[in-house]
């Protein structure tokens, strides 16, 4: 049971914690969630602690035990475990271990929390919450004039250039990006 208030946040900045593995931290995934949120306007924090959600990116089942640590996190900090990135789209099973999964891009979700706090996520419609039956619907917006180069090593910069794959097979999810 989660002991914050959902709108405790309404009169202050949100503040989050992005979770990630010590091999993720230098990814170009875990840097653009910080550079984004920070940008829209929410405190993205070095530790879990004093934040209002912990956020966790999962882009292959390789990773969950980075989603199994960030489920001991919350769960020590009591708040919500978000997760977004590729993998979601198994959608209920993640939910084991998450409280809400972002479905699609989350851009626009994390603009939307960093202004309007944790309650806005009930009405987040690419957001599948624990013990809802809300039907979602994935987000396919991207900023592309917003998106930067973001260095991931001394001498190596990352940009995304495009998403998903142009051929469109049926039985590949990233024909839906």
């Amino acid at each position: 049971m989660l002991r914050r208030s959902v709108s405790a946040n309404l009169s202050s900045t949100m503040k989050i914690y992005f979770h990630a593995s010590t091999a993720q931290r230098a990814q170009y995934t875990h840097k653009i969630l910080r550079y984004f949120f920070s940008r829209y306007g929410g405190t993205v924090l070095d530790t879990p602690d004093g934040a209002d959600l912990i956020g966790a990116s999962i882009c292959s089942v390789r990773e969950l035990s980075a989603v199994i640590a960030a489920r001991k996190i919350a769960t020590m900090h009591h708040v919500p475990l978000l997760i977004g990135g590729p993998e979601t789209y198994i959608g209920d099973p993640l939910l084991a271990w998450a409280d809400h999964l972002c479905i699609g891009e989350g851009y626009r979700l994390l603009s939307t929390l960093a202004q309007r706090g944790i309650s806005a996520i009930a009405d987040a419609p690419n957001v599948l919450s624990r013990g809802s039956s809300t039907t979602i619907s994935p987000d396919y917006t991207i900023p592309w004039k917003e998106i930067p180069a973001i260095q991931t090593a001394p001498r190596a910069y990352y940009y995304l250039h495009g998403r998903g794959c142009h051929r469109k097979c049926k039985f590949c999810f990233t024909s839906w990006t």
